[in-house]
């Protein structure tokens, strides 16, 4: 899966302690290209938001009906300082409309 790939989800599954949907979004990219990373990621976000507010959700992923859903975004590299700017944001915004978010750098 890719950041790349805007309008594929790139996983999707079950938290076991929630019972939330936590739909993910796989960032392998570096900040380099600041603008078109945030770019991309702006409308990989905004897909997902789609895909989970006009309820596509439920008929791909039938376990998700009266469930609440969290985005999560992976990331591979740590964000620039603007990307994190940009994260913040999105959470404060996504949160009013009762989606979760959160972000992080997968370490192994």
């Amino acid at each position: 899966m890719s950041l790349r790939k805007i309008k594929q989800v790139d996983a999707i599954g079950e938290d076991k302690e929630s019972g939330a949907i936590i739909v993910t979004i796989i960032d392998e990219m570096n900040w380099d290209n600041e603008n078109n990373h945030l770019m991309l990621l702006q409308e990989k976000i905004n897909n997902y938001l789609s895909f989970v507010e006009s309820g596509e959700i439920q008929t791909s992923y039938p376990s998700s009906v009266n469930k609440k859903v969290d985005i999560k975004v992976v990331m591979q590299y740590e964000p620039s300082k603007n990307g994190i700017t940009f994260l913040d944001k999105v959470k404060e915004i996504v949160l009013i409309a009762g989606i979760g978010f959160e972000y992080g750098v997968y370490s192994k």
